[in-house]
């Protein structure tokens, strides 16, 4: 189990917890910054997106291959899609990476229409439902479709255009959104039609939010 804390980078193997941290002048240890989010890809590559950085884990030796493309980013989710690309949320917009090409593609500073809904529009959040990306983002829920490479803002009328901050599925296939606004968590229906305020269930005696 890896576990990223304000400290370090750990990882549990069921009996002890090894740290991982920076060591100065070593390129391949992590980043001094704090880990914001891991991902396992599909090729059981492990992906440690830092408040400087995106890095590859190496198994074979327990060093850290940064990737130099993200240097100085903010990443704050990883999804992959294959076994070759990977899509990061950044502060800097959201980037399809191509691990074997080392191509990048910013959808945050795309000229096209269909990519519209993401210029100048911070990603806080993303799952992959089959072909299509469901996304968190400071101007509310966006699918992107992977097959046509296009995006679509989808109307979630309760929220009134509140920022989502987090995005989640059940076993139902309906889309959980999580917000810091006046309404915090609801369930959207597989259609994407019907909406359900869950914020009865959080606490009222402190200003909880779902994260």
């Amino acid at each position: 189990i890896w576990i990223g804390t304000v400290g370090a980078l750990n990882r549990f193997d069921g009996k002890t917890v090894k740290h991982f941290t920076n060591i100065a002048g070593d390129t391949t240890s992590p980043y001094t910054s704090q880990p914001r989010t891991i991902h396992n890809d599909n090729k059981g590559r492990l992906w440690i997106g830092y408040e400087t950085g995106l890095t590859e884990f190496n198994f074979n030796n327990s060093t850290f291959r940064r990737i130099p493309l993200f240097k100085d980013l903010y990443i704050q989710k990883i999804v992959s899609y294959g076994d070759s690309v990977l899509y990061i949320a950044t502060n800097r917009g959201f980037i399809r990476y191509n691990i074997n090409t080392s191509e990048v593609f910013n959808y945050g500073l795309s000229s096209r229409l269909p990519h519209e809904v993401l210029k100048r529009n911070n990603v806080n959040d993303v799952i992959a439902i089959n072909d299509s990306l469901f996304m968190a983002t400071n101007r509310g829920l966006v699918i992107l479709s992977i097959k046509t490479n296009e995006s679509t803002l989808v109307p979630v009328p309760v929220l009134n255009k509140t920022p989502i901050r987090t995005i989640a599925i059940d076993k139902d296939r309906n889309i959980w959104l999580g917000t810091f606004g006046e309404v915090k968590l609801v369930k959207l229906s597989v259609d994407l039609k019907k909406t359900e305020v869950y914020d009865r269930f959080l606490s009222s005696s402190v200003n909880t939010q779902p994260m």
